[in-house]
């Protein structure tokens, strides 16, 4: 404020960037910065997990990858959320906050949103907190013939055109994929990952078994085994897969299950055990 007020600014904008330094404070930035840059920094372009507030706690894709371009607006966010979540544009009442080190704030401005990106590395993953998204919903209709309660139109939203999930950690992103492809069957031809089986066909016998985690997700989260061979790939969207190569291998070492599987002969054939390892390794 001191250095405002020496250059001659009045006093009503020197109020101004006291608030917008208090404002920025709640994300690490202090006082004497805020004043000196003018409140005013070009954020990077950055890559952050944006979650749906009202998603069930047990669904693996509520959680979505987004990436943000340098100088991101307001109006930018909210126009790649609509994409990234494939809402209909005539929705409307997106709402977005910011949760960091315990307190919540309303990203309602660009000043805002620009106080929170400027915090991620160049071309990086944001992690200094999360972001939480209210969904919009589709606007009230009342009937011009008779004063009845609003309703809401059925919404129908339109199919997800781009997947971002990964594989034993490698990224993917599948665009207009083929809506009947199977996991298992990406997992073979796509990506050359032959231990996923195809055995039964109907997730009886367990020799296509992968496990799966919410992109981004804490390596202290529970993983879930699926069966791949059940699951379309348009439904993996957000997920970070696990197969068997990606527990362990010759090259990289075994894990504890399949030392224990080898050294206890606890295979007969040996097509489906790579399902085994993988459930046994989700428990």
């Amino acid at each position: 404020v001191a250095v405002l007020q020496s250059k001659g600014v009045g006093r009503g904008r020197v109020v101004f960037w006291r608030e917008k330094a208090a404002l920025l404070g709640v994300f690490g930035f202090s006082e004497e910065m805020a004043c000196l840059t003018g409140g005013h920094r070009h954020t990077p372009p950055c890559s952050a997990f944006f979650e749906l507030a009202d998603a069930p706690e047990a669904s693996l894709v509520s959680k979505r990858l987004v990436d943000l371009p340098a100088g991101c607006t307001l109006a930018g966010l909210e126009a790649a959320l609509f994409e990234r979540f494939d809402w209909p544009s005539w929705l409307s009442g997106l709402r977005v906050e910011w949760a960091a080190g315990g307190r919540t704030v309303a990203v309602t401005s660009d000043e805002v949103l620009e106080g929170i990106l400027a915090q991620a590395p160049a071309e990086g993953l944001l992690q200094s907190g999360s972001f939480v998204v209210h969904a919009p919903v589709a606007p009230e209709v009342v009937a011009a013939s008779a004063p009845v309660a609003a309703t809401a139109p059925h919404v129908q939203l339109a199919p997800t055109r781009t997947l971002r999930l990964s594989v034993n950690g490698k990224p993917y992103t599948v665009v207009d994929p083929k809506p009947s492809l199977l996991l298992v069957d990406f997992l073979r031809n796509t990506c050359g990952l032959k231990g996923t089986k195809i055995g039964c066909g109907e997730g009886g016998c367990g020799a296509c078994t992968v496990s799966v985690v919410p992109l981004g997700a804490p390596a202290s989260t529970q993983a879930r085994a699926i069966n791949s061979c059940l699951r379309l790939l348009c439904a993996c969207d957000g997920l970070a897969i696990t197969t068997v190569e990606g527990l362990g291998s010759q090259e990289a070492g075994f894990s504890q299950v399949q030392e224990a599987i080898a050294k206890g002969n606890g295979s007969q054939c040996g097509f489906c055990t790579p399902g085994w390892v993988v459930n046994f390794s989700t428990l």
